[in-house]
């Protein structure tokens, strides 16, 4: 594609210059991403980024790495398909603002086999950003969405029937995902796509699926499989795996290390028995250095210790430690995902599998004492059966995200359970677990 140029003139005799080349490189792989490369010389130059927008508003800001170059590069994310992008080049020399001349960069289309997305919008302060997430059904692809519903960004790994977990790597410089493989008797699959959809790294891992979660050093936790045969069945078992940076992996946790706790037994499999325990959501706390797992056909959370793999707690089911005030147990039927919180944890509840409703559920948490409390939940109008997958978020704001996985849907509603915005796709449209995040060039 052209360079497109900027020119800051000198201010005064000694003051700061600016004569800076802007070149842009269309990906391949994504055509909603652009390259940006600076080149030039600048003196005073305190900052540097390339503005874009749609129609003269130049919404978004790829900072530029000053130690990095010259040149400078950064990747313009987070443009809609199909679109015509006015760029250029803002600076800040000796404290002063200065901005170039824009020119127009153009995107290319969404894959035609992707599902139409809606969003519908109910008013009050609702999400703005961006959603790390997975489709699945015609096509199967990892995909970030902005707030109007739009696709952009994608990546489709072949021969991958569904994906799983979606998110931004800790670096910024590239998206990790993995196929779902929800029932757990294949390898599994993590993919490190980079944000241009150009480079790509995979790790092939025995029995991985569902979750996975990035640690600061680069080790990825990851849920597994852990087959056993119980009375001549083969029962699907679970484990949390990290895989290490230098390739090796260490397995953390095995449910069966603890039969006195989680006792196997048919009737508690909630289906074959290669459904027992069917683990299906990870999370990890780092002030505590905990991690937390959640189990659909065990009704159940659990929270295990990272250094020595102890079984902490089990929250929920027949073999929950915490209580409810009234002394019962029966917290969840059939969990997906979670978010725990300063003082209480919100679960995504599937419901009954023969079709009952699914919904939001928190629970106020006293780990000291062991015991829990409703304080919230939140069931739609009209009624969803999600059957599987599902997610939740709470927002700074106070909003929860509702992620009904199996329908297609997506919502927001306040602590009073409003909706404010509601995301759809078309018929045959899945949506997997989804990462929300305020921009795609961190904090």
């Amino acid at each position: 594609m052209r360079a497109l140029s900027l020119v800051v003139l000198t201010l005064a005799a000694c003051g700061p210059t600016a004569d800076l080349d802007l070149g842009l490189v269309q990906s391949e792989a994504i055509p909603t991403v652009f390259t940006a490369s600076v080149e030039g010389e600048a003196s005073g130059l305190d900052a540097a980024w390339v503005e874009f927008g749609l129609d003269g508003d130049f919404t978004h800001q790829a900072p530029l790495d000053l130690d990095s170059g010259p040149p400078w590069e950064v990747e313009l994310l987070g443009m809609k398909p199909g679109s015509d992008y006015e760029v250029r080049i803002s600076v800040e020399l000796d404290g002063e603002p200065y901005t170039g001349r824009s020119h127009t960069a153009s995107t290319g289309m969404v894959p035609s086999d992707f599902p139409d997305l809606t969003v519908e919008r109910s008013g009050g302060e609702s999400f703005e950003g961006f959603l790390f997430t997975s489709i699945l059904g015609n096509s199967s692809a990892a995909v970030i969405l902005d707030a109007d519903g739009d696709y952009v960004w994608w990546y489709q790994p072949e021969d991958t029937e569904m994906v799983g977990r979606s998110f931004p790597s800790r670096d910024g410089s590239s998206v990790l995902t993995m196929n779902l493989n929800s029932s757990g008797f294949q390898d599994g699959s993590i993919f490190k796509v980079s944000n241009d959809g150009t480079v790509l790294e995979s790790t092939d891992l025995d029995y991985a699926h569902h979750d996975i979660y990035e640690h600061s050093d680069g080790t990825i936790a990851y849920l597994a499989t852990d087959p056993a045969t119980v009375d001549g069945d083969e029962i699907s078992g679970a484990s949390i795996v990290e895989l290490n940076p230098d390739g090796s992996t260490t397995v953390i946790w095995s449910i069966w290390d603890h039969p006195d706790r989680l006792p196997y037994s048919a009737s508690s499999s909630g289906g074959p028995p290669t459904e027992w325990p069917h683990a299906n959501a990870l999370d990890y706390l780092p002030d505590e250095d905990v991690y937390l797992i959640g189990f659909l056909t065990l009704d159940a959370i659990a929270q295990v210790d990272r250094a020595s793999g102890a079984l902490d707690w089990i929250m929920g089911g027949d073999h929950s430690d915490f209580q409810l005030p009234d002394g019962g147990t029966d917290l969840f039927e059939r969990t997906h995902q979670l978010h725990w919180l300063d003082d209480s944890v919100l679960v995504f509840v599937n419901g009954p599998v023969s079709g009952g409703e699914s919904y939001a559920v928190e629970y106020a948490v006293d780990e000291e004492n062991l015991e829990v409390e409703l304080i919230w939940d939140y069931w739609s109008d009209p009624s969803f059966s999600c059957v599987s997958l599902g997610d939740v978020h709470r927002f700074d704001s106070g909003n929860t995200l509702i992620t009904y996985s199996y329908n297609g849907v997506i919502q927001e509603v306040t602590p009073e359970g409003e909706p404010v915005w509601t995301l759809t796709t078309s018929v045959g449209g899945v949506i997997s677990y989804v990462t929300p995040v305020e921009s795609l060039y961190g904090d």
